[in-house]
């Protein structure tokens, strides 16, 4: 697809380009994680225990959000699958501690491939400085959202 210069004069819409290229993405990512035999939410509570072994469901829920019963569902399915184990944290009887099973640990490498091919087709052509900017202004960009989220937020405490 050729690419065509915009002008910025115009105002295009960052948000729309943005919205476009995340769905695409989703879409590209939810394909080739269903061939692997799990849904978007196993994967990425698998891909959080990788990084993160121990944590508890909470824990999951407030690294990747979601809804704390459909999240307990999909760990449920997990354990049944055998890739996760859960077991109760001796420090609170009411919490479990949940750890990747050897058959989960099996999956990672697929799993970590995934993400590094789909990081991989993103900047596809890319130059290594271009890479850089094109993080650099993503971050600033995730910067401003939070700043006018919590600008927002201090407003309707005010109100």
């Amino acid at each position: 697809m050729q690419q065509k210069d915009v002008d910025l004069s115009e105002n295009p819409s960052f948000g729309r380009l943005i919205r476009v290229v995340s769905r695409l993405g989703r879409v590209y990512l939810h394909q080739r994680i269903h061939a692997l035999g799990i849904g978007p939410p196993q994967f990425f509570i698998l891909h959080t225990l990788y990084n993160h072994p121990g944590i508890t469901q909470e824990e999951i829920v407030r690294r990747i959000g979601g809804d704390a019963s459909t999240l307990a569902r999909t760990i449920r399915r997990l354990e049944k699958i055998g890739y996760i184990q859960r077991r109760r944290d001796p420090g609170n009887r009411r919490a479990y501690r949940i750890t990747v099973t050897a058959a989960g640990e099996a999956m990672r490498g697929r799993l970590d491939s995934l993400l590094s091919g789909y990081s991989e087709m993103l900047t596809r052509g890319f130059l290594p400085e271009e890479k850089q900017a094109a993080w650099q202004y993503l971050q600033r960009m995730e910067k401003n959202i939070l700043t006018a989220l919590k600008q927002s937020e201090h407003v309707r405490k005010q109100s």
